[in-house]
């Protein structure tokens, strides 16, 4: 026997993180993770799910780790240049981390 990792452990370990990424979007997370929680959480959970699928349909397909800030900033951008107002954008995207961060954090 040789030390060190299972080859076959970790080809099973890289296939099941594959499926994983695949399963984490943002519209999958809120799909299977934040809905039911913030709807049992919070007597406004309708109205957040709303406001996130309302002003977030660009990001909902994209791979949770692929949402940076630079993605966030050309969002903003986009948004900016038709005509939005600067402080409801940043509260929009504020309210959409922080309710997902909370959602995290009390599991």
């Amino acid at each position: 026997m040789t030390k060190g990792s299972d080859v076959q452990d970790e080809k099973k370990e890289g296939q099941r993180e594959a499926v994983l990424a695949g399963e984490r979007t943002l519209e999958t997370f809120l799909e299977i993770h934040y809905t039911p929680w913030v709807l049992a959480s919070r007597k406004t959970g309708q109205d957040t799910l709303d406001r996130i699928q309302r002003n977030f349909p660009d990001l909902m397909p994209l791979s949770l780790m692929n949402i940076s800030v630079r993605l966030v900033e050309q969002w903003q951008t986009v948004k900016l240049k038709s005509g939005n107002e600067p402080q409801p954008l940043i509260v929009q995207w504020r309210h959409c981390e922080l309710s997902c961060q909370r959602q995290l954090s009390e599991r």
